[in-house]
């Protein structure tokens, strides 16, 4: 009776080992488990941030695209505008009193002309 005893509770003690064995390689698993499921979810939320920051990357350089067109198109109206209610250079002055002074030379010619005539 005493060899069985003996052997139940060497069975026994290897069992408990086993158990004890089990039960850390459990707990293990567990924890790579809740690793890996952080790990996902860190991947996800800087997938979803980094294309978040794609898009709206993406925005600003349309809003800045847009931006510097409508200022190109506010200096280009300016422009136009002071080209129309600006005074006349002095050198375009110039040209307009040589050319009505041709024209009034050539009146004169033309009438000393017909009464010549």
């Amino acid at each position: 009776m005493q060899a069985q005893l003996n052997v139940v509770e060497t069975s026994l003690a290897a069992i408990t080992n086993d158990a004890s064995s089990l039960q850390t390689k459990l707990s293990e698993a567990k924890q790579k488990q809740n690793t890996l499921m952080k790990r996902e979810q860190a991947a996800v939320v800087q997938l979803h941030t980094r294309r978040q920051i794609d898009s709206s990357k993406l925005e600003s350089v349309s809003q800045r695209y847009e931006q510097l067109h409508q200022k190109i198109e506010n200096l280009e109206s300016q422009v136009e505008a002071y080209d129309v209610t600006s005074n006349p250079s002095l050198e375009e002055q110039f040209r307009k009193l040589e050319a009505d002074s041709k024209v009034e030379t050539e009146l004169q010619e033309l009438k000393a002309k017909v009464a010549n005539g």
